[in-house]
Order: structure tokens, then sequence, then C-alpha cells
């Protein structure tokens, strides 16, 4: 199992130090097996085999997740009395890392709170569920890494404001404005057209006369003509 901690910063608004880490899969799945209930305010995991299925399917290719957010209760802090916290950017000595590295990998999952990931834990564990016992490919998934935000012996209600926080700015992507992303290169190849007129959702238009499309309705106009059906499963896309 790797562990690796790699910088320090402060957050003076809930005057709290943060650690920046690197681990392996290995190391992550056993430091938080069990952690997903620690956590009374989070949200609850998305069970079942479709929900998270492509993310599944990626992790199986090797794709770096997003940084996943914990918080570690009950450990030495005592090395990040010596930092200035008024410093913008906290430069710590490879010793003071190594021994908060130290510290937090002898936490347990009792120690460990999922912040932020909690989808995502569940579907490492999902596509670590899948390997048999004698695959191959079993011991090289539990060595590719993974970034870590760790919050070190933060109280509770700085805790619950960084979570409202991160859920505050989760506005969910619609299906439209994920297809005008994804179908940007048809967009160009259509625009010298005569007659058409093409326009996305962040051009905050309507379709008023003939002519006039929206992309996402073009992108899934040519996908269900490329296809032979007249329904398409966007989740294909």
């Amino acid at each position: 199992m790797q562990f690796e901690v790699v910088g320090i910063d402060y957050d003076n608004r809930i005057q709290n130090f943060m650690v920046s880490a690197r681990a392996d899969y290995e190391w992550y799945l056993a430091k938080t097996h069990g952690s997903e209930e620690n956590l009374a305010i989070q949200r609850d995991i998305i069970r079942g085999s479709k929900p998270y299925k492509n993310l599944r399917a990626d992790l199986n290719l090797g794709c770096i997740l997003p940084t996943i957010v914990l918080a570690i209760r009950e450990i030495d802090e005592s090395v990040l009395g010596k930092y200035d916290t008024s410093d913008g950017f906290i430069r710590a000595s490879r010793e003071d890392l190594d021994s908060l590295q130290e510290a937090i990998s002898a936490g347990t999952p009792d120690h460990f709170d999922i912040v932020d990931g909690l989808q995502r834990t569940n579907a490492l564990r999902q596509t670590f569920d899948e390997f048999g016992d004698d695959s191959p490919e079993r011991q090289s998934f539990l060595e590719r890494s993974l970034r870590l935000e760790i919050w070190v012996n933060i109280a509770f209600f700085p805790l619950a404001y960084r979570m409202l926080l991160l859920y505050a700015g989760q506005r969910p992507m619609s299906m439209k404005h994920q297809i005008d992303i994804l179908s940007g290169g048809l967009a160009e190849d259509l625009q010298d057209l005569d007659g058409i007129e093409i326009f996305r959702l962040k051009d905050h238009k309507r379709r008023v006369r003939a002519g006039k499309f929206h992309l996402s309705t073009l992108a899934l106009a040519f996908q269900g003509w490329v296809e032979r059906r007249p329904n398409v499963d966007r989740t294909q896309l």
C-alpha cells in the first residue's frame, strides 16, 4: 500500500489545516472500509449496478478520479503548529510532511469521514469486487493512484459548513448541456450550411422560426440517423 503527503494548506474561513496527498486504491479502500457510515449528515450511497456504470467502465480503463475529500480525527497534528496560518502558500518541510504522513497512515476507518466522493468510493469498491480472486488485473487495479484532500482534526460544524459549501456548488449539468459540449465538432461541420442557424444552451435563445435548431436536437437527430432508430439512448452518447 502506498500513501504520500505532498503539501498543506490553511483555510482561514473555517480555521483548519488541509493536507494534500496521494494514495493507491489499496490504501484508500482499506482506510475507508466502512467509513461511508461514519458521517450521519452524508448523502446516501446510490445502490445498484446501473448507476455509475460508465464510471466503473472508465475505472477499468485506468481513468484518474477527481480529488476525493476526507476528514480525519484524533491524530497528532503538532507539527502544524509551527506554520504561519496567514501564509497564502505554505511550504512545509519534508520532515513535517513525513510526520503527518505517518500519523494519517496510523488512522483506522473509524477515524475517517468521506466528505466528498461517496459515490466515487462506492464505484471503486464495486469495480474492485467485479475482479475474480485469480484475476491478473486485480493487483494492478489496486496499485493505481488517487488524489486526496484531507481535513485534519476538523470539528463538526466547520466540517458541515464545508460539506454545504461543496454541495451548494454542485449544480448538476443538464443532459442538453452535456450534449452541447460533446457535439462541438458537429456544430462546426454544419455551421456553413445555408438556411440553418445553430444555437447552444448557453446562448439563451429559443427556436422562433424555421431553420433555427438547438445543437443538442441536431446531435440527437444525427445519432438517430446513424443508428437507424428514432429513439436514442442518451446514456450511450
